[in-house]
């Protein structure tokens, strides 16, 4: 399965490869070779979502890469819990909800193209901000835009209805993620660690 995202590209190069099959080799590896890339990066493969009530899913696929406690984060009320993803170029790219509940906030932020797994990424790269509320508690997503990423797509809308681990958008081609948990909430993940989008429980509710 291929995000929809995706699909324009890749038809972009299919056609260019074919033209180039006709033309010079070297356009027509280059070409195939994009072709090849494009798909991998928008594979959206169907995943076994692990149901967890009281529980954080990880939002991406990638690596824990920070966990760093804060005073306060845009829309929480309260001290928080940073818990920062790298995507590489390798790693699913969609996103998905990390609870289930109601998209109650959303927040595009402009800014620069720093590498997703620098500090200067979280601090002042593009993004977009995901409040979302549940019966008992309320979380934040962050979609972070990186060096190569400029793109932030977010489907979903304000206001909306979202299950835990339905898919909310994508950042193409490398990127980060962040979700911010309130406390009390007990750490799950540690730095390092490969997490799946839908699958990998990064806190729990106390």
């Amino acid at each position: 399965m291929i995000a929809r995202e995706g699909t324009p590209l890749i038809l972009t190069f299919a056609g260019g490869a074919m033209i180039g099959f006709f033309i010079h080799a070297a356009l027509f590896f280059l070409f195939s070779f994009l072709f090849i890339l494009t798909v991998l990066f928008f594979r959206d493969p169907d995943r076994k979502i692990f149901s967890s009530p009281n529980g954080v899913l990880s939002p991406a696929d990638g690596r824990i890469i920070g966990i760093e406690a804060m005073n306060k984060a845009p829309y929480l009320l309260g001290a928080c819990t940073k818990i920062s993803i790298f995507l590489s170029l390798g790693d699913v790219h969609v996103n998905r909800s990390p609870i289930g509940g109601r998209i109650d906030f959303l927040k595009y932020s402009p800014g620069k193209f720093h590498a997703a797994f620098t500090d200067k990424s979280s601090a002042f790269n593009e993004s977009n901000w995901i409040g979302i509320k549940a019966p008992k508690f309320t979380i934040l997503m962050r979609q972070i835009a990186g060096a190569v990423a400029r793109r932030i797509v977010c489907t979903c809308k304000e206001g909306q209805a979202i299950q835990q681990g339905e898919r909310l958008g994508l950042i193409k081609f490398g990127s980060g993620a962040e979700v911010y948990v309130p406390q009390p909430f007990g750490l799950r993940v540690s730095i390092g660690q490969k997490v799946k989008a839908g699958q990998t429980v990064l806190a729990t509710f106390s």
